[in-house]
């Protein structure tokens, strides 16, 4: 299948969309994720997990039609920002050019808004791209469990090199990035999954109206004041 040309991206709260596009949501999980497993989502499972998406669609149509949808990034509200979970669209190779470039975006924040932060757990292949875009994860054990829970096993730097991915060549080997940890998928059967988080977050500290956020590894303060909603 050709790339497409472009899609037009919009923010909607997943409870007001058309059944026709949820149930395209819903398909496009299954689709793409059999091959690996899925979680046994209904229509309404899925949605209700995730409240909140951007949506891709052919560039300049207006109208609900699912053959309009290409790409939706789903994702929920946490005390810390919006947490992605889900990336799905029509084909992977939509996802590697439209779905990846639209969760960077989201995730570089450019504008400091405390309120437009987000982060996202990666593993296997979209981890890969990731780390090709020079995307560097979340490191600090204290905050990866803040942001994820304490049921999370943080592995340390000597504990990397037992998961590393021998390179093309079979000269050099990549270890696991550091901040890798094993986290346990629920609803799915298998083992935990070794995976990494990127992006910025919210954690307050020092008083209500500082915001910190982080991304690239760095922790940075905003000077913005708490939105109480």
């Amino acid at each position: 299948m050709a790339s497409l040309a472009g899609l037009s991206w919009r923010r909607v709260q997943t409870n007001s969309i058309s059944p026709e596009y949820k149930k395209k949501i819903l398909d496009m999980y299954n689709n793409l994720y059999q091959s690996v497993g899925t979680i046994d989502y209904t229509v309404d499972s899925i949605i209700g997990k995730y409240p909140y998406a951007w949506i891709g669609e052919t560039t300049g149509q207006q109208i609900e039609n699912p053959i309009n949808l290409k790409s939706v990034i789903l994702y929920w509200k946490s005390n810390y920002g919006n947490k992605i979970g889900l990336c799905i669209s029509e084909t992977p190779q939509i996802t590697k050019d439209h779905g990846f470039p639209k969760i960077f975006e989201l995730l570089e924040n450019r504008q400091n808004d405390p309120n437009e932060n987000y982060y996202v757990e990666v593993s296997h292949a979209p981890e890969k791209i990731f780390l090709k875009n020079k995307l560097e994860p979340i490191t600090e054990p204290n905050i990866l469990r803040t942001l994820l829970g304490n049921n999370i096993q943080v592995l340390n730097e000597n504990e990397l090199k037992y998961y590393s991915t021998p390179s093309k060549d079979g000269l050099s080997t990549q270890y696991a990035p550091l901040g890798s940890y094993f986290r346990k998928i629920e609803g799915l059967d298998e083992p935990p999954v070794r995976k990494t988080l990127y992006g910025k977050y919210n954690i307050m500290k020092g008083g209500k109206n500082k915001k910190y956020g982080k991304i690239n590894g760095k922790i940075k303060k905003t000077l913005k004041k708490r939105n109480k909603n």
